[in-house]
């Protein structure tokens, strides 16, 4: 596997670890909330500060279930909290988290919100 997926792909199952639900390194066909997918950010890939480095940038997507409003929100409130914890103790810097927004997919609606991270890596 290439750097770039096998980082994603790090990212993820520590992710889905530590917040106890289902991970991603890609966005699956059919997906199962709650849930975590980490695909490519933009711009994806950008020179680094030291030579020879790149900047690599990775969207997070976090997904509640679907349950009563109050419920939904405050549960991705937790994953997004829980989340930034995990990526803080990865060694990965957390760019922003982007207002919380209603994912439809698989027929349904689901509530979710996305961080934006970077990491520095050698190719």
């Amino acid at each position: 596997m290439s750097v770039l997926g096998n980082k994603r792909e790090a990212i993820a199952t520590t992710l889905a670890a530590d917040l106890g639900i289902a991970g991603f390194s890609y966005i699956p066909g059919r997906i199962v909330p709650p849930c975590v997918m980490v695909a490519q950010g933009s711009p994806y890939v950008e020179s680094g500060e030291v030579y020879g480095t790149f900047k690599t940038r990775f969207s997070v997507d976090l997904v509640s279930a679907t349950a009563a409003n109050d419920v939904t929100t405050e549960a991705l409130d937790m994953m997004v909290e829980d989340a930034l914890v995990s990526l803080i103790n990865q060694g990965i810097n957390v760019e922003n988290v982007g207002q919380p927004y209603a994912l439809d997919t698989n027929n349904a609606t689901y509530l979710a919100a996305t961080i934006t991270i970077n990491t520095t890596e050698r190719l």
